[in-house]
Protein backbone atom coordinates (compact mmCIF):
# COMPACT_ATOMS: atom_id res chain seq x y z
CA UNK A 1 0.00 0.00 0.00
CA UNK A 2 1.04 3.38 -0.93
CA UNK A 3 1.09 5.96 2.01
CA UNK A 4 2.32 9.74 1.06
CA UNK A 5 3.67 10.93 4.48
CA UNK A 6 3.18 14.22 2.79
CA UNK A 7 -0.34 15.59 2.75
CA UNK A 8 0.99 18.61 5.09
CA UNK A 9 3.17 16.03 6.54
CA UNK A 10 5.55 18.83 8.04
CA UNK A 11 3.40 18.64 10.80
CA UNK A 12 4.50 14.90 11.25
CA UNK A 13 8.12 15.43 10.49
CA UNK A 14 8.36 18.10 13.32
CA UNK A 15 6.73 16.05 16.09
CA UNK A 16 9.15 13.29 15.22
CA UNK A 17 12.20 16.05 15.39
CA UNK A 18 11.23 18.78 17.97
CA UNK A 19 12.07 18.87 21.44
CA UNK A 20 8.99 17.05 23.98
CA UNK A 21 6.48 19.32 24.59
CA UNK A 22 5.03 20.65 27.93
CA UNK A 23 1.56 20.95 26.26
CA UNK A 24 -0.81 17.87 26.60
CA UNK A 25 -1.81 17.41 23.16
CA UNK A 26 1.28 17.84 21.59
CA UNK A 27 3.24 15.98 23.95
CA UNK A 28 0.03 13.25 22.91
CA UNK A 29 0.68 13.81 19.36
CA UNK A 30 4.75 13.43 19.45
CA UNK A 31 4.54 9.87 21.28
CA UNK A 32 1.62 8.47 18.78
CA UNK A 33 3.68 9.79 15.87
CA UNK A 34 7.30 8.47 17.43
CA UNK A 35 5.14 5.42 17.70
CA UNK A 36 3.75 4.89 14.63
CA UNK A 37 7.17 5.98 12.62
CA UNK A 38 9.13 3.16 14.56
CA UNK A 39 6.34 0.59 15.18
CA UNK A 40 3.94 0.66 11.41
CA UNK A 41 5.96 2.78 9.00
CA UNK A 42 7.40 -0.47 7.72
CA UNK A 43 4.30 -1.66 6.22
CA UNK A 44 3.94 0.73 4.05
CA UNK A 45 5.45 2.07 0.86
CA UNK A 46 6.32 5.58 2.34
CA UNK A 47 6.92 8.81 -0.09
CA UNK A 48 7.38 12.52 0.63
CA UNK A 49 6.85 15.27 -1.75
CA UNK A 50 9.13 17.95 -3.29
CA UNK A 51 6.23 20.46 -1.50
CA UNK A 52 7.19 19.22 2.13
CA UNK A 53 10.69 18.78 1.30
CA UNK A 54 10.32 22.88 0.60
CA UNK A 55 8.18 23.15 3.92
CA UNK A 56 10.41 21.34 6.14
CA UNK A 57 13.83 22.67 4.65
CA UNK A 58 12.11 26.60 6.35
CA UNK A 59 12.85 27.56 9.70
CA UNK A 60 15.78 27.46 12.52
CA UNK A 61 18.68 26.35 10.17
CA UNK A 62 19.49 23.51 12.82
CA UNK A 63 15.96 22.73 13.29
CA UNK A 64 15.58 22.19 9.27
CA UNK A 65 18.61 19.81 8.81
CA UNK A 66 16.81 17.86 11.48
CA UNK A 67 13.60 17.23 9.63
CA UNK A 68 15.40 16.81 6.50
CA UNK A 69 17.18 14.07 7.82
CA UNK A 70 14.66 12.29 8.34
CA UNK A 71 13.01 12.17 5.10
CA UNK A 72 16.32 11.82 3.26
CA UNK A 73 15.71 7.86 2.80
CA UNK A 74 12.48 8.58 1.40
CA UNK A 75 11.18 8.62 -2.43
CA UNK A 76 10.60 12.08 -2.76
CA UNK A 77 7.85 12.72 -5.75
CA UNK A 78 7.97 16.00 -7.48
CA UNK A 79 5.52 18.60 -8.62
CA UNK A 80 4.77 18.10 -12.12
CA UNK A 81 1.93 19.26 -14.55
CA UNK A 82 -0.20 16.62 -13.83
CA UNK A 83 -0.09 17.57 -9.90
CA UNK A 84 -0.68 20.93 -11.14
CA UNK A 85 -3.92 20.26 -13.34
CA UNK A 86 -5.22 18.00 -11.00
CA UNK A 87 -4.82 21.29 -8.07
CA UNK A 88 -6.65 23.65 -10.20
CA UNK A 89 -9.42 21.23 -11.09
CA UNK A 90 -9.61 20.85 -7.61
CA UNK A 91 -9.86 24.63 -6.46
CA UNK A 92 -11.86 25.63 -9.46
CA UNK A 93 -14.39 22.73 -8.41
CA UNK A 94 -14.56 23.57 -5.56
CA UNK A 95 -13.20 20.42 -4.24
CA UNK A 96 -10.43 22.50 -2.08
CA UNK A 97 -11.16 26.05 -0.86
CA UNK A 98 -9.39 28.59 -2.98
CA UNK A 99 -7.38 30.03 0.09
CA UNK A 100 -5.89 26.08 0.32
CA UNK A 101 -3.95 26.26 -2.91
CA UNK A 102 -0.98 24.41 -1.31
CA UNK A 103 -3.51 21.46 -0.15
CA UNK A 104 -4.66 20.85 -3.07
CA UNK A 105 -1.20 20.90 -4.14
CA UNK A 106 -0.21 18.00 -2.02
CA UNK A 107 -3.72 16.48 -3.10
CA UNK A 108 -2.93 16.68 -6.40
CA UNK A 109 0.86 15.00 -5.86
CA UNK A 110 -0.66 12.24 -4.59
CA UNK A 111 -3.24 11.44 -7.43
CA UNK A 112 -0.82 12.04 -9.77
CA UNK A 113 1.25 9.24 -7.89
CA UNK A 114 -1.39 6.77 -7.30
CA UNK A 115 -0.86 7.20 -3.76
CA UNK A 116 -3.36 5.59 -1.88
CA UNK A 117 -3.81 8.10 1.38
CA UNK A 118 -2.03 10.53 3.23
CA UNK A 119 -0.71 10.75 7.29
CA UNK A 120 -0.78 14.21 8.36
CA UNK A 121 -1.17 15.77 11.76
CA UNK A 122 -4.13 18.91 11.48
CA UNK A 123 -3.29 21.93 13.31
CA UNK A 124 -5.77 22.87 16.06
Amino acid sequence: MKLLSALRAHPVVGYLTARPSNDLIKAARQTITEAWWSEDLQYFAVYVSELVEQEIGQGHPEAAARRLAITADIKNLRITEEAQKIAEQLILTQAVPAKSEEDALHIGIAAANGIDFGSCWIPG
